[in-house]
């Protein structure tokens, strides 16, 4: 019994091999010899890649395998087939459980409930955040004081089903990200995309943040900032979380006064 499926594994790992290899090539997927890269690319546009595979180019495979595997041409197309299948299966299961498009809108509007002042935690820094729906509801715009000369806005809007995000950075630069995951724990990880007046190798642009929602009237953000053209792995780069509390009415003019 063994003898038998030994061979019949290995096979099935060549199959599944060129079946990824051939629907990654003809989409704008990331490299499968990188699988740490489908998470981030995201669940829905890894379906849709399954979907988009050309059956004609996947049956190339099936006869070039034929010549080196004691198999016949129908069984192959069969095996092929059976794991085409399980490989949809599975990136179905993994959008239900990350999350597509409706998390995107969803977020947004989780997003919007922000709207009003928020002021940093810590009693020693005077840094004010400020949130407001625009555009019909299409937009917020996220304003960051952090002295009476040294400001940021940034910008949420949805495009399709993703979530993007313009940042106006005091340098001069405005990079845009996307948001992409979402942590067991909470932590909703928006990525960079691309961005203006990143030419300054001296420089810096926000190239990740994160963001968690930790009460209706507290949220903890960190943001991770790199030099313009470096290559950045996120997942090492921790910077340290800063929690932000709602403003009350009554505490407005206090916050106003400490900016001032």
């Amino acid at each position: 019994m063994l003898h038998w499926i030994s061979p019949t594994f290995k096979l099935c790992q060549t199959v599944a091999a060129g079946i990824a290899t051939t629907i990654f090539r003809t989409t704008s997927l990331p490299d499968p010899r990188r699988p740490w890269l489908f998470i981030a690319f995201g669940p829905k546009k890894l379906r849709a890649a399954v979907m988009k595979a050309d059956a004609a180019q996947i049956a190339l495979i099936g006869r070039s395998l034929t010549a080196s595997h004691d198999l016949s041409f129908d069984s192959l197309v069969f095996l092929m087939r059976f794991l085409t299948a399980s490989l949809f299966l599975f990136v179905s299961f993994a959008t239900a459980a990350m999350g597509g498009e409706d998390d995107a809108q969803q977020l947004f509007a989780r997003f919007k409930t922000l709207e009003g002042e928020w002021k940093i935690a810590e009693p020693a820094r005077t840094t004010s955040v400020s949130f407001e729906v625009i555009a019909n509801g299409s937009a917020l715009v996220e304003k960051w004081i952090m002295s009476p000369t040294r400001t940021s806005m940034t910008v949420y809007s949805m495009d399709g089903d993703r979530l993007l995000v313009t940042h106006y950075c005091p340098q001069g630069n405005a990079p845009r990200l996307v948001y992409e995951r979402t942590r067991e724990d909470g932590m909703y990880y928006f990525e960079f995309l691309d961005g203006q007046n990143l030419q300054d190798a001296e420089g810096s642009h926000q190239h990740t943040f994160w963001i968690r929602f930790d009460s209706e009237n507290s949220f903890t953000r960190s943001e991770t900032y790199i030099k313009n053209g470096a290559l950045s792995e996120p997942v090492s780069q921790i910077d340290r979380p800063q929690v932000f509390v709602r403003v009350e009415k009554n505490d407005k003019a206090s916050v106003s006064s400490s900016v001032n």
